[in-house]
């Protein structure tokens, strides 16, 4: 309740990334990217984490004040994201959906696409073990994760 990971782009070009303290006034600026914009953010204040993604498949991860810059295989434009309760990230792009798991690193997985969907997801909404994305025109995917057996 008392800081906001925030992002966006910047009125002199390129993306926009901090955590805002509005009761004291303060934005620290996150990321040193080179990136378009940052198109979205989440974050679960309980476990201390929270990401930023934007285009070209860049991503920040905010982990207990470390920010550990990521990118996602391919660089797609990144549109949303989400951080389910166990901290697992849940970002989207055109045609596809990308998981990022603590345990494994700073790394993105490539979990759902489809070639056919030509819009971009404009939200994404992620609970344990679930995630719902829907597109800019009304399309929903739902998906189930569940853990691969080791």
């Amino acid at each position: 309740d008392e800081r906001w990971l925030i992002s966006g782009r910047a009125r002199s070009g390129g993306g926009f990334a901090a955590i805002y303290t509005p009761l004291m006034f303060e934005v620290e600026r996150i990321g040193a990217e080179e990136v378009l914009a940052y198109t979205g953010c989440d974050a679960q204040p309980d476990l201390g984490f929270g990401v930023v993604v934007g285009t070209g498949g860049r991503a920040i991860s905010v982990k207990d004040g470390e920010v550990i810059p990521t990118e996602v295989p391919g660089g797609p434009d990144l549109s949303s994201v989400a951080v389910d309760a166990s901290g697992r990230a849940w970002a989207t792009s055109i045609a596809s959906v990308w998981l990022h798991q603590p345990e494994e690193g700073h790394s993105w997985s490539l979990v759902w696409q489809d070639t056919a969907w030509n819009v971009p997801f404009v939200s994404v909404f992620a609970d344990v073990g679930r995630v719902i994305a829907m597109t800019i025109d009304g399309a929903v995917v739902e998906g189930r994760w569940e853990p691969n057996p080791a």
